[in-house]
Formats: structure tokens, C-alpha cells, sequence
């Protein structure tokens, strides 16, 4: 496909469709000539990148279009403001770049120096860009970049400076105790001075018009390079997330808090901090690996393609950390960053339900010719359970929770708001947990789903397991498919369990478990579920398991599971993915471990 670039002194032909209408040479529907020059144009794509329909689903005959507003301002001629000029050129180049070349853009709209005016910017976030959204019925993305001056504007709105933890990037803060937070506006080229308030636009009028985009598109973006940046969020929002592709949402993304100054090293190719983190962590793939992976035989044959909103904020923020470490001393002492701040564009009341992405290179090995874009949320790809999906835990709607005697619970209820299902340890090698009775009941009343995992006794055989759960007699017809719990024993913590482990050898151990779950399903007519690591679950389980559901433990030292530990051999995928330990949650005072279910409410 040819693009036609019209530069902004070029004399541009249009096409007159009304009195208010025209088109302009490269197709772009502007209200005036005038407009003309500030958009590169391509026509409707015949063939989309796969990604985007993976990911947003269009029904028959939907276009997917990608828009995209660039705005910089790096001269400001009636005052001393040209120190970043540089900085902001490099910014608008290489996003340009970045957009249309690796990004497949269809349409940028590039505004640089005096073009960034009032004028053009309602005409453009109040009039152009929501027209494409109408027209495009809900599939368009759009994406606006700002690189350039801010300044504090007086008379504080309300808000407040409560930060959520959990995570290097710090989301917008929100509580019910409202502070006093400074206004900001972004600078004009026209400025008198740095503090001129007359030439200036407003934070909060940015994010009214980003807030009225929203809805006719499926994925909104702002990302916004200016001091005091963090200003344009102003007041609480509705829930976010900003972690899964395929649900639609609008967000922004700053470049440090309400109170935070841009920043640039200075070199003569460099951008703003911000923006060149952005581009170099989407284009080597470093931000995302966990997005999307596939594996085929205990090994990852495919990761990559994805960079995730969240995911991309977090690789922003380590950037920052390591431009800390370097102790680089400015004019007004030694640099400093905080984390990129993240948050919602919706309108009051309405939930993000999914966040903007980027393109990265796929990685692929062992003999994998092209890149797997399977159905989300699932364990493996339609009619080939050889070929395992594990897609980034968020991707997973039915997420739940395994807890033990060592978890003291005070709030059942925030379990219960947050997770799907709960299972409960009926035993341990030391013997029956002593409160399982108890939780087992006070979750029946509760109505949460819930299920019972025993730990295997390598010292046993399976008949007399069977014979000494007392957790056994609490299982009634509501309750989820019993775990067989295949613990791996070590020499600190089990010597007794590792040597009986050793002396009764892998075939023995696997024809002892296959019997206890051969005695579960007669017992309870559920097909009893086999819990383990990837090492455990690859030793002991064979063909003759294939019967029976895999729950995959993937936890490891690192917050989340590695390359080098997804996946199973054979063709039995896993149905519950226990791929974390560190979760936090109010009510309960140590971490504890997190599962997915790998289908819907359906499956």
C-alpha cells in the first residue's frame, strides 16, 4: 500500500463533498482544506494483521482501523523554551516511525509547534477523530501522543494522592479521602512565558474530550510527555484493567505523577525518556514475554507478538529505575524519575475492561513455522491438545484460590468478591488439616464454589489413603472435582516422604496414584483432578492419565513463571494453572497461591 505524506507547506488539492465537507488527495473526509496538510492517510486495509482481529473481533464486513494523533511542541519563541526542541522533533519522528512502520497505522495526524493551537485540537479530538470512531462502528483504536512544556494551573481541583501498591508503575490514585492536587494545562508554542495560563490547554479538558471518544472505539490511549502530566486524571475512576487485550477500554498513561517534570538525556538522538522507552521496549520484545505463549512438549515454542498496556508501564518504570541508579546530575540536581502513572478515560461509572496493546516480533523455535493465534481463554489450540496455550493470567476470566491451615483468613467475603472458587487442603503428611471442617462449611453456606485437595503419601498406598481422609466424608454433589496433590518431597522439609519417594521408584508411584484416582471417580462419580509441578507431573503421569484433568503448578522464586517451566509432555492439557504464590489480598496475612480456569463460565 502507497502512502501519500503531505507535508505541512504543501499547496493541497481537495475535492469539495458539501459546504462543510471535503476530501482531501489521500481520502481523508477534513471539514476544511486547511486540515488537510496535518494527516498521512492510507485507504482501508484488505488485509488486517492477525493480532487485531484476534484480539477485537470484528463480525463480518467490520474494518479494523488504527488513528493516531501526534502532538509536540519543542519551540517557543517568545521565551527561553527551546531547550527540549530537540528532544520533542526526535519524539514526533520516531513515533511517526514507529507507528506507520511497526505499528501498522492507517492514519496519523501529526500537529508539531505552532499547528498545536486550540483550534486544531477541538476540531480534531472533538470532531475528526470521533467521526472515524462512528464510522468505523467500535473497531478503530486511537492513539495520542504528547510530547512537550506543561505548567500548574491555579485553583486546585479535588483529588487525592492515595497510591495503590503492587506493582513498580503506580495506577492513578484513588481513595475516599479527597485532597487538594494541582491543575495542569499543556504549554502552546505561542506562550508568552512558562507560566502563561492564556496559552495554554487545559489537562482537563483533554481528558473530557478522551473521555467522550471513548465509547465508539474499542481501544483509546493517551500517552502524555509533560510535566505535571499526571494531573489530566483529576478524580476517581471505575475499575481498570489494563493487563488484557480483548475487552474494550480507554486509558492514558503519563509520564510521571501530578507533581513530576519530563525529562530527556540530551543526546543528539534522543527523544524524551519516556517515548524512547516506549518505542525500544515495544520493538525488542522486552516488555511482554509473558503475553502470549505456546508449547508443545514441556517446551515454549512461541512467545511474544504482544506488549500489553500494564505490562509496557512496568517496563517503563524499571527503565526509569535504571536511569536512577546512574545518579545523573542536572541543573537542578541529580535525576530522579517516578513510575509512569496509568489511568482510565472512561466515562463515570463505566469499567475499562480491557487495555491499548502494541506489536513486538514474535519469537519462535524448535521447528515452529509460523506464529499460533489460539482461542482466549483456553489450555490448548482446538483439536491439537499437544499444542498448549498459555496466555497471560489476566486473559482468564474464572481465577481462584488453594489455601491451607498456614493462611489465617478475617474476610471470606472480599474472597469471595474477588475469586471464583476456593479449594481447601484436607491433609497434609503430618496429618488432617484442623480447618478444614470448619472453612468447607462456612463456605458451603457462603455458596462459593469449592473443592478438596489431599496430598499424596508416597509412604502409602492408595487404598489405605482412602481409608484414614476423614476430609473425604465432607464431599457432597455441589463440591468441585477432588485434587490429588502430588507434593514434591525435599530433604529438609520431608526426608521420609523423599525416601519412600526413592525406594518405591516412578513406576510404582505412578500405578499407586492412578489407583487412588481410579477409587475417586468410582467413589464420588467426578473425574478427580492430578496436581503438580511440571517436573512431577512429566515423571509420573503417562497415557493411562489422560482420563483425568491436569492441574499445572508453575510457581517459582520469579513473580512469574518462566520459559522454562510451562508446558507438559504429551497431549493432555492442563485445566487449573496455578502460576503464582505472591498474591496479596486484604483479610488474609500471608500470600497465597492463585489458579486459572482455562475456559468461561460456559466450559
Amino acid at each position: 500500500m502507497k502512502w501519500i505524506v503531505l507535508l505541512l507547506l504543501s499547496v493541497t488539492s481537495v475535492i469539495p463533498l458539501s459546504a462543510r465537507a471535503y476530501i482531501c488527495e489521500n481520502g481523508a473526509e477534513v471539514k476544511n482544506e486547511n486540515y488537510c496538510q496535518f494527516i498521512t492517510y492510507g485507504p482501508e486495509k484488505t488485509i488486517i494483521d492477525d493480532r487485531f482481529v484476534w484480539a477485537m473481533s470484528p463480525a463480518p464486513g467490520d474494518h479494523i482501523r488504527s488513528i493516531a494523533l501526534v502532538v509536540g511542541i519543542g519551540k517557543y519563541p517568545h521565551f527561553n523554551g527551546d531547550s527540549i526542541s530537540k528532544a520533542v522533533e526526535n519524539d514526533i519522528d520516531n513515533l511517526t516511525k514507529f507507528l506507520k512502520e511497526d505499528q501498522g497505522f492507517d492514519e496519523i495526524i501529526v500537529l508539531k509547534n505552532e499547528d498545536v493551537t486550540q483550534e486544531n485540537l477541538n476540531y480534531f479530538l472533538d470532531e475528526y477523530v470521533p467521526n472515524q470512531g462512528k464510522k468505523y462502528r467500535g473497531f478503530a483504536r486511537f492513539l495520542m501522543t504528547y510530547s512537550g512544556h506543561g505548567l500548574h494551573l491555579p485553583n486546585a481541583l479535588p483529588h487525592n494522592t492515595k497510591q495503590q501498591g503492587g506493582r513498580k508503575t503506580s495506577r492513578v490514585p484513588i481513595s475516599p479521602k479527597r485532597l487538594e492536587t494541582p491543575r495542569a494545562a499543556l504549554l502552546l508554542s505561542n506562550a508568552e512565558s512558562e507560566l502563561d495560563t492564556l496559552h495554554s490547554y487545559p489537562l482537563e479538558n483533554l481528558k473530557r474530550q478522551l473521555v467522550a471518544i471513548s465509547p465508539d472505539y474499542f481501544h483509546v490511549l493517551a500517552l502524555i510527555n509533560t510535566c505535571y502530566g499526571g494531573a489530566i486524571y483529576g478524580w476517581d475512576q471505575g475499575a481498570i484493567d489494563d493487563n488484557t487485550m480483548r475487552g474494550r477500554g480507554a486509558f492514558a498513561m503519563t509520564a510521571g505523577s501530578n507533581d513530576m517534570q519530563a525529562a530527556t538525556l540530551g543526546k543528539e538522538n534522543d527523544g524524551s525518556i519516556f517515548f524512547d522507552s516506549i518505542i525500544h521496549s515495544v520493538k525488542m520484545g522486552s516488555a511482554d514475554p509473558t503475553a502470549l505463549r505456546i508449547a508443545i512438549d514441556g517446551k515454549t515454542v512461541q512467545r511474544g507478538g504482544f506488549v500489553r498496556l500494564g505490562a509496557l508501564a512496568t517496563s517503563v518504570s524499571t527503565d526509569y529505575e535504571d536511569i536512577n541508579s546512574q545518579n545523573i546530575v542536572t541543573t537542578t540536581g541529580v535525576l530522579q524519575l517516578a513510575g509512569p502513572w496509568v489511568g482510565s478515560m472512561e466515562p463515570a461509572g463505566v469499567n475499562a475492561r480491557g487495555g491499548f496493546f502494541f506489536l513486538t516480533p514474535f519469537f519462535l523455535s524448535n521447528g515452529l513455522a509460523a506464529p499460533i493465534l489460539p482461542p482466549v481463554p483456553s489450555s490448548s489450540v482446538p483439536n491439537h491438545p499437544e499444542i498448549q496455550v498459555f496466555a497471560a493470567p489476566e486473559q482468564y476470566p474464572i481465577r481462584g484460590v488453594d489455601v491451607s491451615a498456614h493462611q489465617e483468613i478475617e474476610d471470606w467475603n472480599f474472597l469471595a468478591k474477588q475469586y471464583r472458587f476456593v479449594y481447601l487442603r484436607g491433609n497434609s503428611w503430618h496429618g488432617p488439616d484442623p480447618v478444614f471442617a470448619k472453612r468447607w462449611e462456612y463456605l458451603r453456606q457462603m455458596g462459593i464454589d469449592r473443592g478438596l485437595y489431599v496430598v499424596f503419601d508416597y509412604c502409602s498406598s492408595a487404598l489405605h489413603q482412602m481409608q484414614y481422609l476423614s476430609a473425604l466424608e465432607a464431599i457432597d454433589e455441589e463440591a468441585l472435582p477432588t485434587v490429588i496433590d502430588l507434593e514434591e518431597p525435599s530433604i529438609n522439609e520431608s526426608p521420609q516422604q523423599l525416601e519412600c519417594l526413592h525406594k518405591s521408584g516412578v513406576s510404582a508411584t505412578r500405578k499407586a496414584v492412578l489407583e487412588m484416582a481410579k477409587i475417586l471417580n468410582k467413589k464420588f462419580n467426578k473425574t478427580p483432578m492430578i496436581y503438580g509441578s511440571q517436573p512431577m507431573l512429566n515423571a509420573i503421569l503417562d497415557e493411562h492419565f489422560s482420563p483425568y484433568m491436569i492441574w499445572l503448578s508453575t510457581l517459582k522464586k520469579a513473580s512469574l513463571p518462566g520459559d522454562d517451566n510451562l508446558g507438559l509432555y504429551g497431549a493432555n492439557p492442563w485445566t487449573l494453572w496455578q502460576y503464582s504464590s505472591r498474591e496479596i489480598v486484604p483479610g488474609i496475612k500471608r500470600p497465597i497461591d492463585i489458579s486459572v480456569f482455562f475456559g468461561d463460565e460456559a466450559m
